[in-house]
């Protein structure tokens, strides 16, 4: 991907010089802008399985993240789980949340918006009948 210049320019920790050269990229080529994330899991036992993630493919290229993530997932004993790790929804909403607030930061600090504090509540209904 693209890499920081001597003259880092930051807002909300945002280093808006690799920002705009990799807008500057995705403007030129926009095949540039495609991304493919992904996550392989494991089943371990009863709810409970694990979900591990270590590369991506941006910019035309595989790239792997500096470290391995696992992320594990269970249900609560109520549905039969042993409470190993946040439920699949909880997950879920955990990815809604952190995709908006990555989103209004990211664009704050392209607009030149200093946040100080940013919190995010997300729920969900879930019908098991």
């Amino acid at each position: 991907m693209m890499t920081a210049t001597a003259n880092t320019h930051c807002i909300n920790g945002i280093d808006l010089n690799v920002l705009q050269e990799t807008v500057g990229a995705i403007k030129k080529d926009p095949r540039m802008g495609t991304c493919r994330f992904r996550a392989s899991n494991r089943w371990i036992g009863a709810g409970h399985n694990c979900s591990t993630i270590t590369t991506f493919h941006a910019a035309g290229e595989e790239i792997a993240h500096k470290q391995n993530f696992e992320l594990h997932a269970d249900e609560p004993s109520l549905l039969a789980g042993d409470d190993q790790g946040a439920n699949p929804v909880e997950h879920l909403l955990n990815a809604l949340a952190a995709c908006v607030t990555t989103s209004m930061v990211s664009h704050a600090a392209v607009r030149g918006i200093h946040i100080d504090a940013l919190e995010s509540e997300v729920e969900g209904d879930i019908d098991l009948a």
